[in-house]
């Protein structure tokens, strides 16, 4: 009886690995095309339609602070470089959607930015405690 069991189980182990790994197969990345024209192609990608929020004051600061963005929707114009700060306990990215900008930085450590983006708005947010359209994020208009 007891390799019936054993049988029974493993039968029903294969079966949940098999659906799962059905599931899971849904291809590599996904083509997009984000603001400002540049493609990307990540299975992780966010969707890189243009940010909606308002445009917020011109800064040439950004700090990261335990878990947002101060400010959170700033503007700068193309070219500028901006200072990311890393305030708070944790670290951080300051990773641009659909761009190559991205820097991690740890607690008490600044990293200059060079903002070099196409005129419009881009999310923006942090790799580890956010997404584009939740968490640690923001917005930057560029001009």
């Amino acid at each position: 009886m007891a390799f019936g069991v054993r049988k029974g189980m493993a039968a029903g182990l294969l079966a949940l690995v098999l659906v799962t790994a059905a599931c899971s197969s849904k291809g590599g990345g996904s083509s997009t095309t984000p603001v400002g024209g540049q493609s990307s192609t990540s299975a992780a990608s966010p969707s890189c339609a243009p940010a909606s929020a308002a445009a917020g004051a011109v800064v040439s600061k950004v700090t990261q602070v335990n878990f947002a963005f101060h400010p959170p929707n700033c503007s700068v114009k193309s070219g500028s470089t901006i200072t990311v700060t890393n305030s708070g306990t944790f670290n951080h990215t300051f990773t641009v959607d659909c761009t190559s900008i991205s820097v991690e930085n740890a607690r008490s450590q600044s990293q200059t930015v060079k903002i070099a983006l196409a005129p419009g708005t881009y999310r923006f947010y942090c790799q580890f405690h956010g997404t584009p359209t939740s968490g640690m994020h923001g917005t930057l208009t560029v001009t």
